[in-house]
């Protein structure tokens, strides 16, 4: 599962996606509070708690019969990868856990480069 981050909707990370279906990984990746189109559209807010948003997509993703429940990997891009680490700590389902979750100090970045 691919998580973005605040400035960008799930479909920015299709790249990530189509590149794991290309080496045969089952891939999904989701709009959730506070991101892309739940956010522009629904007005829905990021929220503290992320592992309640991410129960209901394993629940999803461990349903389907192709997916092996054993081997469930969650990536965060952004301020995603500020997110999954708390969803792994709460949920067990998740075998492993990348983040990326960006550069945190823009500000810092292009005063440097000025």
């Amino acid at each position: 599962m691919v998580v973005p981050g605040r400035d960008t909707w799930a479909d920015d990370t299709r790249w990530v996606t189509d590149a794991a279906i290309k080496r045969g990984i089952n891939a999904l990746t989701f709009d959730g509070p506070g991101q892309g189109m739940t956010l522009r559209l629904q007005g829905l807010p990021f929220r503290p708690d992320f592992e309640k948003v991410m129960k209901p997509v394993l629940d999803f993703a461990t349903s389907l019969p192709h997916v092996d429940n054993n081997r469930i990997g969650v990536m965060g891009m952004s301020f995603g990868g500020f997110q999954i680490p708390q969803a792994a700590a709460f949920d067990k389902r998740i075998k492993i856990c990348i983040t990326d979750p960006g550069n945190i100090a823009w500000g810092k970045v292009i005063i440097a480069s000025g």
